[in-house]
């Protein structure tokens, strides 16, 4: 419930303040990646990297990388709690770090 809290409040600010958009992508990466929720990220990166890439590049790429950085992390846990198992893919879904951060910026149409 709190990630559609945060969507929202991304979504229905028509002007907000750079850091207080990026403060809330922070928070909602933190719980999207921790629940292994990529709908919610999926959706949320998309609009934050079209509203940034024209207002602000640096911020854009400043939550790319905490983005990644979290994804990293998260299945550096995975890997640790399974302790010595070669795969660390989401049970649940079966991608990887990579393929999740690559899944945040696919349409609709890329995967028909």
């Amino acid at each position: 419930q709190a990630l559609d809290y945060l969507q929202e409040a991304l979504k229905t600010r028509k002007k907000v303040q750079i850091q207080a958009l990026e403060g809330l992508m922070i928070k909602e990466i933190d719980l999207s990646v921790e629940y292994l929720n990529k709908k919610h990220i999926k959706e949320d990166l998309s609009y934050f990297r079209n509203v940034m890439q024209y207002e602000n590049g640096k911020t854009l790429e400043r939550v790319l990388k905490y983005f990644r950085e979290a994804i990293e992390n998260k299945f550096k846990s995975i890997k640790a709690d399974l302790k010595g198992n070669v795969s660390i893919e989401d049970v649940e879904t079966g991608y990887i770090a990579d393929d999740l951060f690559l899944l945040a910026f696919q349409t609709e149409e890329d995967f028909k």
